[in-house]
């Protein structure tokens, strides 16, 4: 109101009417009525008082490309909330370097998504900003060379996350960068060791080893459970948390509200919490 009568002349008169007239330069008179919320309003349907506004609408974006751009970028878009509702450079990255198989669209076919309806509301929805943790750094007992390999000998950060209360034991890998999530039925630690039985044994299968894990303060009671399973646990300080699994809860939390901001529903049961899907990640697949 402060800033609109700077401008213009603003009149009021509750015995008239129960509204604010706005009396521009050029005659014109913009009326504002009470809405049912309390505020006041200015109606554009009005034809007595129509106002111009330029928008740029999806017709006018669509005009400017052939039927067969524009059917190519409705598929864009469409595997983009498939996968999860990446950000856009990500989604460009994951066609780019070949991580979708088989993919239908190009990184132009994206662009053409992304100039036909702009950013998808979901990703603009669920991402939020979080401040980076300070990377937890561990000494490993170098390994003679004859003997090692690449990334055999794997550190595994380890966090259990809840889901509207349903808990999930969440996993990833440092520099293989490949994440896992168990639903776990119960908080036992006898129940939570046969996931890491699983997870761990996932690792054997491919050739690699687990000897270091990363954990918080949750996990200390489990340290003999683990050590027979030949894995070192290393438990970080009070009110800390490991960055790695962190930042991967982030982005599963992040990918989820964006499909969940945009759902028609008022309610989900809990059973879709624990379906299992798979998505790219930062070089590796990553299983929830």
């Amino acid at each position: 109101m402060s800033r609109v009568r700077e401008q213009y002349r603003v009149a009021f008169d509750s015995t008239l009417d129960n509204c604010f007239h706005v009396h521009k330069d050029n005659g014109k008179t913009l009326r504002f009525q009470e809405a049912s919320r309390r505020l006041y309003y200015f109606d554009t349907d009005d034809r007595d008082e129509e106002e111009t506004m330029l928008i740029t609408t999806v017709d006018n974006n669509k005009s400017k490309l052939s039927a067969l751009d524009f059917s190519q970028a409705k598929r864009a878009r469409a595997l983009q909330r498939r996968i999860g509702r990446p950000m856009t450079r990500d989604y460009i990255r994951y066609v780019a370097m070949n991580m979708i198989p088989n993919c239908p669209v190009t990184i132009q076919d994206i662009k053409n998504a992304e100039f036909v309806w702009g950013p998808d509301l979901g990703c603009v929805k669920g991402k939020t900003v979080r401040q980076t943790s300070p990377k937890v750094r561990i000494e490993v007992t170098s390994i003679p060379v004859t003997i090692m390999q690449q990334y055999k000998n794997v550190t595994l950060s380890v966090d259990i996350m809840k889901v509207t209360g349903i808990p999930f034991l969440m996993t990833i890998s440092r520099h293989i960068k490949f994440g896992s999530a168990g639903k776990l039925d119960n908080m036992k630690n006898s129940y939570i060791i046969k996931h890491f039985k699983a997870i761990i044994g996932a690792y054997v299968t491919r050739g690699f080893r687990v000897t270091i894990i990363l954990a918080d303060n949750q996990f200390e009671s489990m340290r003999g459970d683990l050590a027979d399973l030949h894995a070192q646990l290393n438990i970080t300080a009070r009110d800390e948390h490991v960055p790695e699994i962190e930042r991967y809860n982030r982005t599963i939390k992040e990918r989820v509200r964006g499909n969940y901001t945009v759902l028609p529903y008022t309610h989900l049961p809990p059973v879709l919490s624990s379906r299992w899907y798979t998505m790219p990640c930062s070089g590796a697949t990553c299983s929830l």
